[in-house]
C-alpha cells in the first residue's frame, strides 16, 4: 500500500469526522447509572463505499513522434481506486473463480487500452491486459503507444477492470476516452 501525506491526511480526516459525529450524539444515562456505548451515526458510516471504486482518473497524450505514414502517439492514463477498500477484498464470482484456477492472477484485476477510427469505427471487444492490484485510495500510472496513420482521427479508450473480476461501488466509471488529433 502506498501511503502519501495526502492519502494519510484524507484517511485521518475521515476517521476524525466519524469520531466527531459519534461524540456529537447525546446519549442519555440510564436510571442505573450505566451509559450506553456511543456509535457513529448510520448516515456517516453509509457514506463510505463498502467496495472498491476503480476509475480512470486522467488520460493525456504525453508525446507524438512523426513516422513514415503517420504518427506514434504516447498516452498516459492513471487508474484510481476512489475507495477505502482494497480491490482484493471484493472479487466477483468470475474474479474469485479465476483467482482460484490461475494462481498467477491471485488478487489482481486487469486494465485494457485500445483505439478505434473516429467517429465511425468500433472498439474491439474488451480483453485482458495489464494485471494489477490497488489498495485503498491507490493509483497506478500506465503508458501505451499507438500508431495513427496520416489523415486519420482516432479515439483511444482506457478501461479499468476490463475482465470484470472486481465487484465495485460504481461500475459505470471504469472507462475514459480521448480523441486525437484534437479539432
Amino acid at each position: 500500500m502506498n501511503w502519501t501525506a495526502r492519502t494519510a491526511g484524507v484517511a485521518l480526516g475521515v476517521a476524525l469526522a466519524h469520531l466527531a459525529a459519534a461524540q456529537g450524539q447525546q446519549s442519555q444515562q440510564s436510571p442505573g447509572g450505566v451509559t450506553p456505548p456511543r456509535t457513529a451515526p448510520a448516515a456517516a458510516v453509509s457514506q463510505l463505499p463498502n467496495k472498491p471504486d476503480l476509475k480512470i482518473e486522467s488520460m493525456v497524450i504525453t508525446s507524438t513522434t512523426a513516422k513514415p505514414g503517420g504518427t506514434l502517439v504516447t498516452i498516459e492514463f492513471t487508474i484510481y481506486n476512489a475507495s477505502p477498500v482494497a480491490t482484493r477484498s471484493s472479487p466477483t464470482r468470475l474474479g474469485l473463480h479465476t483467482w482460484h484456477t490461475n494462481g498467477s492472477t491471485l488478487y489482481l484485476f486487469e486494465c485494457w487500452f485500445d483505439m478505434r477510427d473516429y467517429p465511425n469505427g468500433t472498439f474491439p471487444p474488451l480483453g485482458g491486459g495489464r494485471a494489477m492490484e490497488l489498495g485503498p485510495w491507490g493509483r497506478a500510472k500506465h503508458t501505451d503507444q499507438r500508431f495513427v496513420p496520416t489523415g486519420k482521427r482516432v479515439q483511444f479508450r482506457a478501461t479499468a477492470d476490463s475482465t470484470k473480476w472486481i465487484a465495485e461501488a460504481n461500475e459505470r466509471n471504469n472507462s475514459e476516452t480521448l480523441i486525437w488529433p484534437p479539432e
